[in-house]
Formats: structure tokens, C-alpha cells, sequence
């Protein structure tokens, strides 16, 4: 048996378990730049991320960092990849996540803010990876 698959947002997240609570296993590809932010926020302080992000503030972590879109950015190639990703369309309220060593992912603000507050409560036991299972089309 492989690791357990949960769906956030239409985002499919493998988990490990760790002594703290589970995190995302790290992932190559289109998602990468988020389970690394995600590794990132949940070893330092969750609640100043989420809160930056409320407030449209830049974050910036050794490995990744994420910034709201700005007007004139060129969101065509991005909206194609969050369709095929998730198969929603992407919306206008914005965050571009990226690694050092990657391209960037555009991700919508509410989307990383679910995503964020997720995995807080799953660490904090408050939510069962069970209660986020994929739903099978």
C-alpha cells in the first residue's frame, strides 16, 4: 500500500506521516512549488504565513517563495496548467508560488489559503487524512 491521497481544492496531495502530523511527500512537476511551500509553512510559523497571504504580502523561504500577481503579468500558459491540474479555471485573485530552482505556478489566494489551513488542521489532529479522500470520477 502507497501513501494516502487527499484532494484539496481539486489538488491531490500524497501524504507521510511524520512524529508532528502529516505532510505532503515531495512532489516533481506541476505541484512541486506548492509541497514545498507547504514543507516550508509547516516547520516554521503557519499562522504568519496565512496571514500574509490575507494580507497580499510576499513570502519568501530559503527554497520557495510566493507573491501575488500583479496587473500585466501574462496568465494564458498559467491558466492552462491550473485547468489541467485541477480542472476549474484559475480566477484573477492570485499567487505565484515558485522553487529557487523551478518555474512558477499560479495558484488562486483562496485555493492556498484552503490549502494552508488544511494542512494546519491535519496537523493539528482537528481533521483525518480519511475526510479528504479524492473523490473517483
Amino acid at each position: 500500500m502507497g501513501p494516502e491521497v487527499i484532494e484539496i481544492a481539486g489538488l491531490r496531495f500524497r501524504l507521510w506521516p511524520t512524529p508532528l502530523g502529516p505532510e505532503p511527500l515531495p512532489e516533481k512537476g506541476t505541484i512541486q512549488p506548492i509541497t514545498v511551500l507547504l514543507d516550508a509553512l509547516l516547520h516554521q510559523s503557519p499562522a504568519d504565513f496565512i496571514n500574509a497571504i490575507e494580507n497580499g504580502r510576499d513570502i519568501e523561504y530559503p527554497t520557495v517563495y510566493a507573491w501575488p500577481s500583479a496587473p500585466g503579468d501574462d496568465l494564458r500558459r498559467a491558466a492552462e496548467t491550473w485547468r489541467e491540474l485541477t480542472g476549474s479555471e484559475l480566477g484573477d485573485d492570485l499567487y505565484g508560488v515558485q522553487t529557487r530552482w523551478g518555474s512558477p505556478l499560479y495558484v488562486p489566494r483562496g485555493v492556498l489559503l484552503e490549502v494552508a489551513r488544511t494542512f494546519v488542521a491535519l496537523r493539528a489532529g482537528t481533521i483525518a487524512p480519511s475526510d479528504l479522500a479524492p473523490s473517483e470520477a
